[in-house]
């Protein structure tokens, strides 16, 4: 009898069971999602399309499958010239970025210092801050100081806008790292010296790769600073912009296509990093 009443309050407690497909409310999300992501990727996908289209025009109908346009990009040396300096002005902007940065995420959250919450918003200040006037004060900066305007210049400007989102993913790894673990070290003996680069940089190396990618990704396609600070010596952004000027041609999409495949290839990778050295470290363990 007790297991009866029992059962007769479950049944009454228990929720109603919902009917099978999807709600209005799961149904205008699921449509309001499709028309997000379709606003967002449609253009590159036409985009992407247009660079296999057999035709002078950047536009519909589309008149048959060819690769001329990658192979006309091949053979710019303008385009090669720009792609050669966006890899140098984004290789050296990632290397400064991530030691500056990695090195500042570990002062700012593994000690306690006075004007610690004020150096916090000033290296967090570019995010906030337009590019353009960044660039302005960087170039205004760089003329008192008699400073000719070269890769250099653009590197720099790359570095201080790089800088913030290096120390924010660095950092979110960081306030994941048990502090019991460093204060053993500190406890043991070790010096800050040891302390960072045997127990505490192999835990966050993870953290270290995924803001060099996007370090590397930012600064290869950042176009307001370079155009500020940069000299004779252009970016591919800027070359992009410069061919826009005056014409708009497949040659362009064929181009788009080859950046958005190189950021694919390199999310793919940074994933596959992150998950081995995921394995490599359980299984050390």
């Amino acid at each position: 009898m007790a297991e009866q009443t029992l059962n007769l309050k479950r049944s009454v407690n228990a929720p109603a069971a919902r009917p099978y497909g999807l709600s209005w409310a799961g149904a205008s999300m699921t449509l309001y999602l499709v028309a997000v992501f379709t606003f967002l990727y449609l253009p590159i996908l036409v985009l992407m399309l247009l660079a296999f289209n057999d035709s002078q025009m950047t536009s519909f109908p589309f008149r048959g499958f060819t690769l001329e346009w990658f192979r006309t990009l091949v053979g710019d040396d303008k385009i090669i010239d720009g792609l050669y300096n966006s890899f140098i002005v984004a290789i050296w902007a990632t290397l400064a970025s991530v030691v500056v940065g990695t090195l500042a995420a570990y002062a700012l959250l593994q000690h306690r210092f006075r004007g610690r919450l004020v150096i916090a918003a000033a290296a967090l200040l570019p995010v906030v801050v337009p590019k353009t006037v960044l660039g302005l004060a960087i170039l205004t900066l760089t003329s008192h100081l008699n400073v000719p305007r070269t890769l250099i210049t653009v590197i720099f400007g790359h570095v201080l806008f790089c800088l913030p989102f290096v120390i924010i993913i660095v950092g979110s790894v960081i306030v994941r790292v048990e502090r019991d673990l460093v204060e053993a070290a500190r406890d043991l003996g070790a010096s800050e010296f040891s302390t960072f680069f045997k127990v505490l940089l192999p835990l966050i190396l993870n953290g270290i790769v995924a803001g060099a990618f996007v370090a590397f990704i930012l600064s290869f396609a950042e176009f307001n600073l370079s155009f500020f600070l940069s000299g004779r010596e252009q970016t591919l952004p800027l070359v992009i912009f410069s061919e826009f000027r005056f014409e708009i041609t497949p040659k362009i999409n064929a181009l788009a296509v080859a950046m958005v495949s190189a950021s694919i290839a390199m999310t793919v990778a940074a994933e596959y990093f992150r998950t081995r050295r995921g394995r490599t470290g359980r299984g050390s363990a």
